[in-house]
C-alpha cells in the first residue's frame, strides 16, 4: 500500500525543486526533482527501517518537466520498494 505525505526531510531534500515522500512495503522513499538546466533530473532515495539510504542510479536524460520528472522518481521508488 503506498502512503503519500508531503514533508520530506530537508537534509536529503534541500535542493530538489519539487519533492515528496511516500511508504511503501517497509521503505520510506524521498522522491525529489533536481533542475538540471531547463530540464529536471528525478532523485529517489529510499531506506528501510534504520539502514542506509539507498540513492536509485540516476537516469540518463533529465525531464521537460518538474512534474514528469517527479512522476518518474515515484514508479522508480514504487519499483525498487516492491522488488527489494
Amino acid at each position: 500500500m503506498l502512503r503519500a505525505a508531503t514533508s520530506p526531510s530537508e537534509d536529503a531534500t534541500a535542493d530538489f525543486a519539487q519533492s515528496e515522500l511516500f511508504q511503501s512495503n517497509g521503505w520510506r522513499c524521498e522522491l525529489g526533482v533536481r533542475p538540471a538546466g531547463a530540464l529536471f533530473q528525478p532523485v529517489a532515495i529510499c531506506r528501510r527501517g534504520a539502514a542506509e539510504a539507498v540513492h536509485l542510479p540516476e537516469d540518463a536524460a533529465p525531464y521537460a518537466t518538474a512534474a514528469e520528472a517527479l512522476r518518474h522518481a515515484r514508479a522508480q521508488a514504487m519499483r525498487y520498494a516492491s522488488h527489494h
